[in-house]
């Protein structure tokens, strides 16, 4: 108390001063105290010193009697900390209650500097307020060194952290940190630096204006200054609610790729009917599953009227039309003749649109941009020639945008190819004229010695474009059209976009080696026409037609034609993939002649001369049960009827020795009371059936499963390391990789090596299969075999891209970029390929050399796969082609040399 009265003392000897900076502090008036735990002492220039003993309970002070704020709208505090507080919390509150927009403030303090701290008042009434420590771990003190007023903007005008009482509206978990940061800044010299430790931290904003229905949206940017390949994600709440996957933030997910920024858009209109805008009290953003420490900086933040979404609006039209003129006359720059008068005349109605009023940014404006973008392409990829066609060779892993500036490409290609295997790669087309019905054909490719494939295994496919929105994901996300469906060869007009060819060379089993060349023609009526020329070096070795690689890309689509369900196997086992469905449950076990499998029984043989190498006969799902993954005995007797049905016909077609059956999808992945409960029933289950048929192999999908190894067989878990799965394979069981969003997966909005290097990152790790969760979902796409797109257009209009579902369906989720599709509806009722397949196929190829080396020489250096390469981190693989074919190159080498020391 003494301490106490003394510096009231000291305050009322300084009470002439204090109006002159605006320093409450020294306003004779105030009245301070503190409860038993706190002890609050006057030190030099009438700072205030805090002494918050370690305990239970909430050591505090109480300032009272500060003069009115009148229009002044922030309390802000000059706090010095002497010393590092550890994980202690400081809190403040007004007087009365609902004055002042207080918070949790201890991480905004730095340690020996004074640490401006602001607080939005709410009411004119605000006289004071308190600072409390909760449960202080250890006893520690700060320094008050001013208490002033101020004026700041609100969030209807505008955060752009100028000034620390921007900062007042924030509070944080004990795991997060803000502070203000001259680094990064949107606008002005600062941003908000906001740091989250782990996945349960969380950083708030609590509005100074609480009725929102006046506004129609809040932006803000986020910038991620790591250059490391990682995007950053946080998730949004308002009011404690989640967005729903309809929101403009779908499900609040925000992404912000590398060293670059993200503007964010809340569409207020979008958010669930939970949320009452007529109090809007906080936002949060907090992770989800992201164990790593996440720094974003904030900047930019604002409340938007209608009005003023409009301007923006007209504002966006106009940057975008500005770019478009650049990547035009970039375009003019090179091209000439007919397409650079082309080119000219676009510029000119750019410009006018600029000028033009209203300047909307509607779909018309975009399909216009896109147009204008992709003449501005192919003036720039013209190389100023006179030609009327172009050709340039691309790699199959590189996605040809017909919007973006891609790199010139080769005018000749050489391949690399073992026997029974196929490759592929991209002749792109670069009309400088208008071109009528282009047809594109292949000669025969010829080796030096007179040896010659076919013009039959020389597959032509133009690549189809599909449009897809709200894609975010991903580094490489982008809105637009994409790069992806392999339609069937026909003559296109041709004219003011670039057009790649997908050509796919099979190579017959035991074809003589050698370095075959030859052409790709593209010709029309009118008299244009122009040859690629292209070449395959032929390796001495085959590959088998029964691969070792396991492969599990589900397939449920089984047409009951028996031509067009053959045709859609032909293509599964064209791309090296088992056409069986992960989830077939042996449909209608009490009628035998009504079972239906995947592959249709009929088929069986035919797929097994063409390599299948594995066969789902029942998923262990009882859909009759509360609990699925809970089994009965009546579940037992379906189960054992149908395999004691099943079994003799499978031997017969000589398919019991890659028969197994799946169960327990993604158990590992639920809540732990849920999944302790799953594993128990999976433990009895697997146990009753290896008791009843001994030499049954059980598999499983998603993360590694807590069950014994004596009971499961074939381990398709998430990617991780060798190291992990020893206890697996000491056993003789096969561990897998299984991928659904990650990167890399077979994901649409990914670099094309990304479906291509799973398979390398499988045998680095010593797995022996790949899977994916589906490969064909008709229902999602919204897009009915009779009404598919026959060219290689695919608007967002005749198809679904975006989600894993109908777009109808309440399940749907934006930013799900070919989610579970990689073939489009064919005409015929079968199925177009996808790039993305075709990747996947030339990834399980590379992997069957890989394979073949380690028989022939099990300790050749090249069976270890650099990190170079590919490793398990996110978004850590080459996308380098030609690494990867250098590499498979030496493969081949070292294979030929190892089968010649053999036969030494």
């Amino acid at each position: 108390m003494k301490n106490l009265l003394l510096y009231l003392a000291v305050l009322a000897l300084c009470g002439t001063t204090w109006a002159d900076n605006g320093n409450h502090l020294k306003n004779p008036a105030l009245k301070i105290k503190a409860n038993e735990k706190a002890i609050i002492n006057q030190i030099d220039d009438g700072a205030l010193e805090i002494i918050f003993h370690a305990g239970d309970g909430w050591p505090q002070i109480e300032v009272t009697a500060l003069p009115s704020p009148e229009e002044l709208n922030s309390l802000r505090l000059e706090i010095y900390l002497p010393e590092n507080i550890e994980d202690n919390m400081l809190t403040l509150k007004g007087y009365p209650a609902n004055t002042l927009n207080g918070n949790y403030f201890h991480s905004t303090l730095k340690v020996g500097e004074v640490s401006p701290v602001a607080f939005p008042i709410l009411s004119a009434d605000l006289n004071g307020f308190q600072i409390a420590a909760k449960n202080p771990k250890t006893t520690f003190r700060i320094v008050i060194k001013g208490i002033y007023y101020q004026q700041t903007n609100y969030l209807t005008e505008g955060y752009d952290f100028e000034s620390p009482a921007e900062m007042g509206a924030w509070r944080t978990s004990v795991n997060a940190k803000i502070e203000l940061s001259d680094e990064f800044a949107i606008s002005g010299k600062q941003s908000l630096r906001m740091e989250w430790k782990d996945p349960n931290a969380t950083i708030a904003l609590i509005p100074d204006i609480t009725d929102w229905r006046p506004y129609k949206q809040l932006r803000f940017y986020l910038n991620n200054p790591a250059p490391f390949p990682q995007k950053k994600m946080r998730i949004l709440r308002v009011n404690n609610v989640r967005p729903g996957v309809e929101c403009s933030l779908a499900s609040g997910m925000m992404f912000v790729s590398p060293e670059s920024v993200q503007e964010f858009v809340l569409d207020l209109e979008t958010l669930p009917k939970s949320v009452d805008l007529s109090n809007v009290y906080n936002l949060h953003f907090y992770g989800l599953d992201q164990d790593v420490e996440v720094i974003l900086h904030l900047d930019s933040m604002k409340l938007y009227t209608e009005k003023e979404v409009e301007v923006l609006t007209i504002g966006r039209a106009k940057k975008e039309i500005e770019l478009t003129i650049e990547m035009l006359n970039k375009g003019k720059n090179i091209a000439t003749g007919e397409l650079s008068n082309k080119i000219k005349t676009v510029i000119a109605d750019m410009q006018k649109l600029i000028s033009s009023a209203p300047l909307n940014y509607n779909d018309e404006l975009i399909d216009n941009i896109t147009q204008a973008r992709e003449l501005a392409v192919l003036g720039s990829s013209s190389s100023g020639e006179k030609k009327s066609l172009i050709l340039r060779g691309m790699p199959a892993t590189e996605k040809i945008f017909r919007d973006s500036f891609f790199s010139g490409g080769e005018k000749s290609f050489e391949l690399s190819a073992a026997g029974n295997e196929r490759e592929s790669f991209q002749v792109v087309a670069l009309p400088l004229k208008d071109l009528k019905n282009v047809q594109v054909t292949a000669t025969p490719l010829k080796s030096s010695n007179g040896n010659m494939i076919s013009t039959k295994n020389i597959k032509i496919n133009p690549v189809g474009y599909i449009e897809v929105e709200e894609s975010f994901v991903y580094n490489s996300s982008r809105d637009g059209f994409w790069p992806d469906i392999l339609v069937h060869n026909q003559k296109l007009n041709l004219s003011d976009r670039i057009q790649p060819y997908w050509i796919t060379v099979y190579i017959p089993p035991n074809c003589k080696a050698g370095l075959y060349q030859g052409e790709i023609h593209f010709t029309t009526k009118d008299g244009v026409s122009e040859r690629y020329p292209y070449k395959i070096k032929v390796h001495g070795f085959s590959l088998p037609i029964k691969g070792e690689l396991l492969t599990y890309f589900d397939w449920r689509y089984n047409p009951e034609n028996p031509v067009t369900r053959r045709k859609c196997y032909e293509i599964m086992l064209d791309h090296r993939l088992n056409p069986i469905s992960m989830y077939t449950n042996g449909h209608s076990p009490d009628n035998e002649k009504t079972y239906k499998n995947t592959p249709h029984t009929d088929d069986l043989e035919y797929c097994i001369s063409r390599g299948m190498n594995l066969l789902n006969i029942w998923y262990l799902y009882d859909p009759s049960n509360e609990n699925p993954f809970e089994f009965s005995k009546e579940y037992q007797g379906k189960i054992k009827k149908f395999i004691d049905y099943y079994k003799p016909i499978l031997e017969k077609k000589g398919a019991w020795d890659i028969a197994a059956i799946n169960g327990f999808d993604e158990i590992m992945h639920r809540p732990i009371k849920v999944r302790e409960k799953s594993l128990e029933e999976a433990r009895k289950i697997c146990t009753w059936l290896k008791k009843n048929y001994q030499e049954i192999r059980i598999s499983n999908v998603g993360r590694k499963m807590d069950i014994s190894t004596d009971l499961m067989d074939i381990w398709f878990t998430t990617a991780i390391q060798k190291e992990e799965t020893q206890d697996i394979t000491k056993k003789g069981g096969k561990t897998c990789f299984y991928w659904v969003y990650e990167n890399p997966s077979p994901m649409l909005d990914l670099p094309g090596m990304a479906a291509r290097i799973l398979s390398w990152q499988a045998f680095k790790e010593d797995a022996k299969g790949i899977g994916y969760y589906s490969t064909y979902r008709p229902q999602a796409l919204d897009c009915p075999y009779e009404t598919a797109p026959t060219g290689v257009d695919w608007p967002k209009e005749t198809i679904n891209a975006t989600s894993t579902t109908s777009r109808k369906s309440k399940s749907w989720r934006r930013g799900r970029i070919g989610c579970g599709n990689l073939f489009y509806p064919d005409r015929d009722g079968s199925v177009l390929p996808s790039t993305r397949l075709a990747n996947v196929r030339d990834g399980v190829e590379d992997y069957e050399y890989l394979a073949m080396l380690k028989k022939l020489d099990p300790t050749h250096p090249l069976l270890t796969i650099p990190d170079e390469i590919v490793t398990l981190a996110n978004d850590d693989y080459t996308k380098d082609f030609e690494v990867i074919e250098k590499y498979r190159r030496q493969v081949a080498k070292a294979i030929e040399d190892a089968i010649e020391n053999k036969k030494q």
